[in-house]
């Protein structure tokens, strides 16, 4: 039984405006995966303006389930989704969109209107020249990875199965297997190899080392996986000449330069991309 909107959604008789900071944390932990720690006593309700969030805390006299604070939002939203809170240039076009212009879901085996105005807009604001539309945030260097592999056996002539993805020390591109395949946190890797093979790890901002893996292995490397500033790893900027240097080992190797903007794109380092 679901009904009701807002606080007044109610499902199985149990009402939303009725539960406390403490009735959620017991909810997340009996119905939900384990895969995230929220802090605790804190439940974010809605959005007050662009940067502030009102958030639900324990009563301390116990009289109410909760009460209500302002908390500034220094986040708002972020990595793959970094538009801010209640955006009103988004807001209204998605209710136009849905409402006026009656938008209809259809999969991609037919052509929609719109995606030819969403492929000019999006190559032209970021000067690209083409682009693939994805949903999360991780998709990107998964079908980085693809690529990259693809173009190694096709056009450089990697031997089948051998391709090598270089990838940052520190780095973060995700949750799926792929990703973690890349990473070298522990708590990211425990217990979910195997893992996928053809990574090889060097350390962030120390082109030495780059080059002396494309000496060594650089017929079979595909392409360089990489964040242009560390996000995760406590937002780590590399030397002003890195990346000259990486582009032109890249070129010199025949090596693709696969850049992950998740969390540097769309203005975030004053250019679209860094």
């Amino acid at each position: 039984s679901i009904h009701g909107y807002g606080d007044n959604l109610t499902i199985n008789n149990i009402r939303l405006g009725d539960l406390s900071p403490a009735d959620h944390e017991k909810i997340e932990k009996e119905k939900g995966g384990r895969n995230y720690k929220p802090l605790d006593n804190v439940v974010v309700s809605h959005v007050k303006d662009s940067s502030t969030l009102i958030c639900r805390k324990p009563s301390d006299n116990g009289v109410k389930a909760f009460i209500e604070e302002e908390l500034i939002d220094g986040l708002c939203c972020y990595s793959a989704v970094n538009q801010g809170q209640l955006n009103k240039t988004i807001v209204d076009a998605v209710v136009k969109h849905l409402t006026e212009e009656k938008l209809p879901t259809v999969p991609r085996s037919i052509r929609h209107k719109y995606m030819s105005a969403f492929l000019l807009a999006a190559t032209g604001i970021t000067e690209m020249d083409r682009m693939v539309p994805k949903v999360a945030g991780v998709e990107a260097p998964e079908l980085m990875f693809k690529l990259s592999r693809r173009w190694g056996y096709e056009v450089k002539g990697i031997p089948e199965n051998e391709a090598i993805i270089v990838a940052a020390e520190g780095n973060f591109h995700g949750r799926t297997v792929t990703a973690v395949s890349m990473s070298d946190d522990p708590d990211a890797r425990e217990n979910f190899g195997p893992f996928v093979p053809g990574i090889e790890l060097v350390p962030f901002n120390n082109i030495e080392v780059l080059q002396s893996l494309f000496e060594s292995k650089g017929d079979k490397i595909a392409a360089y996986l990489v964040e242009p500033i560390q996000g995760e790893a406590g937002v780590i900027v590399p030397d002003d000449d890195y990346w000259t240097q990486v582009r032109a080992l890249c070129d010199e190797h025949n090596i693709l330069l696969a850049m992950d903007e998740v969390q540097t794109g769309f203005g975030r380092t004053g250019e679209n991309f860094a």
